[in-house]
C-alpha cells in the first residue's frame, strides 16, 4: 500500500507546479494568465491572445523559472517579471510591462547604450523601488 501512495504524489506534482504560475487582473476586470505550453511559456493577454515568453539565459538546470507580478513601471498596473538563477546567488529577468492602452503586455527590451554597461548583460537582481521610480 505504501507504494501506492507514493505513486499518488507523483500524479499531484504537475498540479501542484501549474498551481504557481500566475493569473492576475491588469486592469479592472480584465485577466491575464501565465500558461505552460509544451517546454515554454505562454502570457494570455486579456483580450484572449498569447505570446510567448522568453526565459532569461541563466543556470543549465531543469527547474522552472519563477513568475513575479509587481508594478515595474510605476503606472498603477501589474507587470510581469521572468526570473532564472545565475550562479549561486544571482538571478536574471525579463520583464513584461502591461500598456492599458492596448490592454496588453510587451517585453521591455534594454537599451544597447545601458546593457554595454551592466555586468550581465541583462537586467539582473530585480527590485522596484517606487519611492525614487527605478528598477
Amino acid at each position: 500500500m505504501p507504494r501506492l501512495h507514493s505513486l499518488a504524489w507523483l500524479l499531484f506534482l504537475p498540479a501542484c507546479a501549474l498551481a504557481d504560475l500566475p493569473r492576475f487582473e491588469p486592469q479592472n476586470g480584465l485577466q491575464a494568465q501565465v500558461l505552460q505550453q509544451g517546454d515554454g511559456y505562454v502570457l494570455q493577454q486579456p483580450d484572449g491572445s498569447r505570446i510567448e515568453l522568453s526565459i532569461p539565459e541563466g543556470n543549465e538546470v531543469d527547474a522552472p523559472p519563477g513568475f513575479e507580478v509587481d508594478d515595474y513601471d510605476f503606472d498603477g498596473h501589474p507587470d510581469l517579471a521572468i526570473r532564472v538563477p545565475v550562479g549561486m546567488v544571482n538571478s536574471s529577468y525579463h520583464l513584461y510591462l502591461y500598456r492599458p492602452d492596448r490592454q496588453g503586455f510587451e517585453r521591455l527590451h534594454m537599451p544597447e547604450t545601458l546593457l554595454d554597461r551592466a555586468n550581465c548583460g541583462e537586467l539582473s537582481e530585480l527590485q522596484a523601488k517606487p519611492a525614487e521610480r527605478a528598477l
